[in-house]
């Protein structure tokens, strides 16, 4: 609310934007940028979600709980990944479920030095196109099999591996780690994964 003379306190400014996600969302599917509890009802996808923790030297492993509750419900992407800052890795995005996200341009990334976007200071869409084409395709072989289907649990391994069982069965086994390690008759690469289809 920025009027100086009417004001709204927060209870009505809440009910009002409810409804208004609520009348856009009836003509429009919404893109929504890591939404609040009340616009996820609304929003068809959500980007700029979290793919990590804070960071706190108290934390020991990183669990997708958001993730976990909102799979199979709505889409989900990451913080544009040639502008923000974390693991961007294929293993971290399906480890927390979430899709790829890039913010591009098709000029030049210089064009916007000295100028209030300098922000988007890694956004040439040539620079980024092979990284991004392997990025989407990766997640894409996975996506394409659970898309829409809700995480059943997250489990980890003393050998670091992580494992996310999906409803209809598909079961994801992630090395996050930095080496190889041995999962039942394979070893499974850094940075790499195995995926099972149900009943397998």
């Amino acid at each position: 609310d920025f009027t100086e003379t009417r004001y709204a306190e927060r209870a009505s400014s809440l009910k009002i934007t409810d409804k208004a996600l609520s009348t856009l969302s009836g003509r429009y599917k919404l893109m929504a940028s890591a939404p609040n509890l009340y616009a996820i009802d609304n929003t068809g996808i959500m980007v700029d979600m979290p793919i990590g923790t804070s960071g706190d030297n108290i934390i020991s492993l990183q669990i997708p709980f958001l993730q976990m509750v909102i799979s199979g419900y709505k889409d989900m992407a990451c913080s544009p990944i040639n502008i923000s800052y974390g693991d961007f890795s294929v293993a971290n995005l399906l480890s927390f479920a979430t899709l790829p996200n890039y913010t591009f341009i098709k000029e030049s990334s210089s064009v916007i030095m000295n100028t209030n976007y300098t922000e988007l200071y890694s956004v040439c869409f040539d620079d980024w196109k092979k990284q991004a084409v392997e990025t989407y395709n990766a997640v894409a072989q996975v996506a394409q099999k659970v898309r829409g289907v809700s995480i059943k649990s997250h489990n980890f391994f003393e050998s670091g591996l992580c494992e996310l069982v999906y409803e209809n069965g598909i079961t994801l086994i992630i090395n996050n780690t930095d080496s190889a390690v041995d999962y039942a008759d394979s070893s499974i690469e850094a940075g790499e994964y195995i995926l099972k289809e149900a009943g397998r």
